[in-house]
C-alpha cells in the first residue's frame, strides 16, 4: 500500500514537472518628464510641485 501511494505521488509530481507553464509577459514602460517649479520656501517649492507635478489618483497627496 505504501508503495503504491508513493508510486502515485510521485507520477502526480511528475505530471506537474512537465506541465506547460503560462506565459504571463509583462512590459514596463517608464517615462521621465520635467517641470519648472519656483519658489523661495520650502511650502511654496511643494506647492508648485503639486500644482506642476504629476496628477496623483487621490491616495498619495
Amino acid at each position: 500500500m505504501r508503495l503504491a501511494v508513493l508510486t502515485c505521488l510521485v507520477a502526480i509530481g511528475g505530471l506537474c514537472g512537465f506541465a506547460p507553464s503560462a506565459l504571463a509577459d509583462t512590459k514596463v514602460l517608464v517615462k521621465t518628464r520635467t517641470y519648472d517649479i519656483t519658489g523661495t520656501t520650502g511650502a511654496a517649492l511643494i506647492e508648485a510641485m503639486d500644482r506642476n507635478g504629476p496628477k496623483r489618483h487621490g491616495f498619495m497627496t
